[in-house]
C-alpha cells in the first residue's frame, strides 16, 4: 500500500498537464509579467509621494509592498497580539 502513495494519479496528471497547456497557449505567464511590471512601476511612482511605502519588490504579479513608520527607519512593528484577528475568535 505504501508504494501506491508514491505513484502519480493519472487523472491528476492529466489535469495538471491541461492547466500547463492553457497557461502556455494563452500566454498567461507573459501577460502576468507585463501587468506585474506595470503595477510595480505605478507603485514605485506612488512611493515617491508616500514615504510610508518603504519598498516595492517582486516579479510578475507576485509583488510585495513594505510599509515603514518613517522613511529612515525599519519596517512597521507588528500589530500587538491583542489586536490580531486571530484573537477575535471565540474560544469554546
Amino acid at each position: 500500500m505504501r508504494s501506491l502513495a508514491l505513484v502519480g494519479n493519472p487523472v491528476c496528471a492529466a489535469a495538471g498537464l491541461a492547466v500547463m497547456e492553457i497557461i502556455e497557449e494563452e500566454g498567461l505567464q507573459a501577460h502576468a509579467l507585463t501587468v506585474g511590471n506595470h503595477l510595480k512601476q505605478r507603485l514605485s511612482e506612488l512611493q515617491q509621494d508616500y514615504p510610508v511605502i518603504g519598498a516595492v519588490r517582486g516579479a510578475g504579479l507576485f509583488i510585495g509592498i513594505e510599509f515603514v513608520a518613517d522613511a529612515c527607519v525599519s519596517p512597521l512593528p507588528p500589530a500587538p497580539a491583542a489586536t490580531h484577528p486571530s484573537r477575535h475568535k471565540q474560544r469554546h
